[in-house]
């Protein structure tokens, strides 16, 4: 608010400077008569000392002036509270000596550079692997330079480490065991490309040359059957282990296939057989009966 009129203070100011200009004649006057003193000489000290009585006084005047004029302007610069509104504190950036403040960057920013920086060091250290897909129906013992790594199930994946690449990838496929005996025919050998991380290595019923057939056999009658696989051929295989009467499917392993293999049950007097016996007979071949990548051939044995 402004004030057209005197202040106090001016008041007393000038108030004061009068003064001084009288005490200083009293003093010039009582001088002048008490004592013999040269008046030009007395009235010279005399107004000098009248002189600077008022410049102390026109200084305080200033000041006291300048100061009336800045209060209102720093009071003006500061904000009005408002009733019930908080006024956000300042924010404080602390700087090192050599930093120089740049604009904070957004929240979405900040999250994607950290979750880059993340998925850059992830795939730094990223180890290895390569992959067995076994589509058979047993497992697959998987090794590297004769060490086991692991096993793949059947009909499943599995993920292993590579020490070293590229790298010879052995398989053997694990044979069922009845009676404390291994059924059907070893399963083994190696990828012909070695192995490089990323790799996705397929194991089905075909070994380089030769396809096999995994044996599952169900019998539903009340006797007891021995078990011949490809008979008559170099092959041959007989179990000791038998087929006994109302087990289903059993897992008797796998079988390589020929044009002329073929599954024979003696059960007692009676025999049975499946696939192509000679030229001559009109059974189905085996490999026309077996299933795609898992070789299996199941059979069952009707009364």
């Amino acid at each position: 608010m402004s004030n057209n009129g005197e202040s106090p203070t001016l008041k007393i100011v000038l108030a004061a400077l009068a003064a001084a200009g009288a005490i200083g004649a009293a003093v010039f006057t009582f001088l002048s008569s008490k004592y013999s003193v040269d008046r030009p000489i007395l009235a010279t000290q005399t107004a000098e000392m009248l002189r600077v009585t008022q410049t102390v006084a026109a200084v305080w005047l200033e000041q006291t002036v300048q100061a009336g004029r800045v209060a209102p302007t720093v009071e003006a610069l500061r904000p009005s509270a408002t009733p019930g509104v908080a006024r956000a504190a300042p924010t404080l950036q602390i700087l090192s000596p050599t930093d120089t403040a740049e604009p904070l960057a957004a929240p979405e920013a900040t999250a994607a550079a950290t979750a880059e920086a993340t998925a850059g060091a992830t795939e730094a250290v990223a180890e290895p692997y390569f992959t067995v897909v076994n589509r058979l129906g047993r497992p697959v013992t998987i090794l590297v330079d004769d060490r086991r790594l692991g096993e793949t199930p059947a009909l499943d994946e599995r993920s292993f480490l590579l020490e070293s690449f590229p790298a010879t990838v052995e398989f053997r496929v694990r044979r069922p065991v009845a009676d404390g005996v291994s059924l059907g025919q070893e399963v083994s050998g190696h990828w012909t490309d070695p192995a490089e991380p990323g790799d996705r290595l397929i194991m089905d019923n075909k070994v380089g040359e030769s396809v096999y057939f995994f044996l599952l056999l169900t019998n539903e009658t009340d006797q007891d059957c021995r078990v011949v696989v490809n008979e008559g051929l170099k092959d041959e295989q007989a179990p000791e282990t038998l087929l006994a009467a109302g087990q289903r499917d059993a897992e008797f392993g796998y079988y390589r296939l020929h044009p002329y293999s073929t599954v024979r049950l003696r059960c007692g007097e009676d025999a049975w057989y499946w696939g192509q016996e000679d030229a001559e007979d009109d059974g189905r071949p085996l490999g026309e009966q077996i299933a795609e990548d898992s070789g299996e051939l199941a059979l069952i044995l009707e009364p």
